[in-house]
């Protein structure tokens, strides 16, 4: 008897060895294939990222005749034959053939001017700065009936939007940067840290669509914040899906910060024009992947 009870416990003990083993092994298969699927994808992110850059990166030596440059000067109302745009005939227009469908008519050239990092605000760009009604803003006079026009359309269907931002001097721009890059190096970033954070909300000096008065920040009577909140309310909600029909487009789209080199912002709108705002929102393009696409790269 004492022999039986023995063996029934050993035998049990080696049950017990071999479910535990199993199971260990069950894990690290599990485990291991998650890990290889996560590495997958992030290789497939970044191939797509960088096939992205360097298509973007083709054309970065030159911008509609423009030398990329650390800061840009005062602006000029030649801004179509100076941003980036390589026309491809003499009168300024591409035809159909210079492009995948998309035509682009001279008198479009100044709102589809590219600013970004790597892109500052052409040499010598200029703009009449007109005020926005009922609020302490300006921006470009020829953004402002359509700006009117989509604030307009959006309080006849209830909507109360507000312009909280629009114009900015090179100063101001500078000043705002200045004051973010503090702020990470306050919170113990360094110099350079501090710097490529601040660009990820903030255009660095010499450039941006604000500088340009093509672009406005708006949020609503009831939601005073520049969010990611604002997405998700009824205005926000009405801007990502009316924008494009006054000629504006959500310049910072979620999914498009590693293109865009900006991160998310359902505030920002900055003015294209009807034919190319509605364009860039069926083909789901931002504005750096609209410039490849059409060969707009000079």
């Amino acid at each position: 008897m004492k022999m039986d009870r023995q063996d029934r416990k050993t035998i049990r003990y080696r049950r017990l060895l071999i479910y535990t083993f199993l199971l260990v092994m069950v894990f690290m298969y599990i485990s291991t294939k998650i890990s290889m699927q996560k590495e997958k994808e992030a290789l497939l992110e970044v191939r797509e990222t960088s096939e992205v850059e360097t298509e973007m990166n083709q054309g970065a030596n030159t911008q509609i005749g423009t030398e990329p440059k650390e800061t840009a000067g005062s602006r000029t109302k030649d801004s179509g034959k100076n941003a980036g745009m390589d026309t491809g005939t003499d009168t300024g227009t591409v035809t159909e053939t210079d492009t995948t469908g998309f035509q682009i008519e001279e008198e479009d050239l100044w709102s589809l001017v590219l600013t970004n990092d790597k892109y500052p605000v052409p040499d010598g760009y200029e703009f009449r700065e007109v005020s926005i009604p009922d609020t302490d803003q300006t921006i470009d006079n020829r953004v402002l009936e359509p700006l009117m026009k989509m604030l307009d359309g959006a309080k006849k269907e209830g909507m109360n939007l507000i312009v909280c931002s629009g114009a900015r001097s090179f100063e101001k721009q500078e000043q705002l940067f200045q004051q973010k890059k503090q702020y990470y190096i306050d919170s113990g970033k360094t110099e350079e840290e501090a710097y490529n954070l601040a660009k990820r909300v903030i255009s660095v000096p010499g450039s941006g669509e604000h500088v340009m008065g093509l672009a406005a920040d708006i949020y609503s009577r009831d939601y005073k914040a520049l969010d990611e909140g604002f997405a998700d309310t009824p205005e926000g909600k009405w801007l990502r899906k009316n924008s494009c029909k006054y000629g504006f487009i959500l310049r910072y789209d979620k999914g498009k910060e590693a293109v865009t080199g900006i991160d998310y912002e359902p505030w920002h709108f900055r003015y294209v024009g009807k034919k190319a705002a509605k364009y860039l929102k069926k083909h789901k393009l931002s504005l750096e992947e609209f410039y490849v696409q059409e060969g707009l790269y000079g």
